[in-house]
């Protein structure tokens, strides 16, 4: 904001102010015809990016993801037109069915090629992925940034990146 930068903050589906709202969701088969809350949240995500992207007065959208909404924010990212993404990975497993059941239960997800389909269509844009530990596997990003010869626009960090360093990583990538 100092910069001059507009910023949009979003409650994501059942977050922020709605976020004590509950659906049934205890019927058969309910996956079938409705959308996880997680999947709701991806898109709320991406209808955002999409605002930013059609409006005039906006020459460029970044996209900053914090906590759980860095994943949703993954899943939309390359579906936008955005020009650098930040990702805090919030120590996710991806490599563990029983994560996505709990987190990030979106059908068919895994077989869609999760982050790794998700990273896949970032490229070659700039990409800062952090918080990732030990759990969020990160191999197959390193890979799709070399083989297009863009390894300087991919940046992994295990522990969560401080405000600065995000900051700078934005400004570096200009």
């Amino acid at each position: 904001l100092g910069a001059g930068q507009a910023v949009l903050t979003i409650d994501p589906f059942l977050t922020g102010e709605y976020g004590d709202a509950e659906r049934n969701t205890d019927v058969n088969h309910y996956t079938t015809y409705n959308r996880t809350d997680a999947a709701w949240r991806v898109q709320d995500v991406l209808t955002a990016l999409t605002y930013l992207g059609e409006r005039s007065d906006v020459s460029q959208v970044n996209f900053v993801g914090v906590g759980q909404a860095g994943l949703w924010g993954m899943l939309a990212a390359g579906f936008a037109d955005v020009a650098r993404v930040v990702v805090d990975a919030d120590g996710f497993d991806n490599t563990s069915d029983q994560a996505y059941l709990t987190s990030l239960p979106i059908p068919i997800i895994r077989r869609a090629g999760d982050f790794r389909t998700a990273s896949a269509l970032i490229v070659p844009r700039p990409l800062l992925i952090h918080n990732t530990g030990d759990a969020f596997q990160t191999g197959w990003m390193r890979d799709i940034y070399r083989v297009v010869e863009v390894t300087d626009q991919l940046k992994i960090e295990s522990e969560t990146a401080s405000d600065a360093t995000i900051l700078e990583w934005l400004e570096a990538t200009q």
